[in-house]
């Protein structure tokens, strides 16, 4: 399985947020758990930060390493909004 790797925030913000096939970039998802919410309908940023945990808990049960449903919205959230530093933190710490 494919391991996510820590991105610098210059790299976070060259992102396209609203591109789609770009759910693995956020530390937790990988292929797998990108497939089922591609099953599910969810392929960008902005549908994934609109579930709720309880929601994105049916769809993917568990994520890679573990991480939490709140911590993958979390970081869908600051993904949407453009909130690279944000981000950066929220990731600096999760390792």
């Amino acid at each position: 399985m494919k391991k996510n790797k820590p991105l610098s925030v210059n790299k976070l913000s060259k992102l396209k947020t609203t591109a789609s096939g770009n759910l693995c970039i956020i530390k937790g998802i990988g292929e797998s758990s990108e497939g089922k919410l591609n099953l599910a309908g969810i392929y960008t940023f902005q549908e994934l930060a609109k579930l709720t945990p309880v929601k994105l808990k049916t769809i993917v049960d568990k994520f890679d390493d573990s991480y939490s449903h709140d911590n993958i919205l979390k970081q869908a959230e600051h993904l949407k909004n453009g909130n690279f530093s944000a981000l950066a933190k929220l990731l600096g710490s999760l390792t």
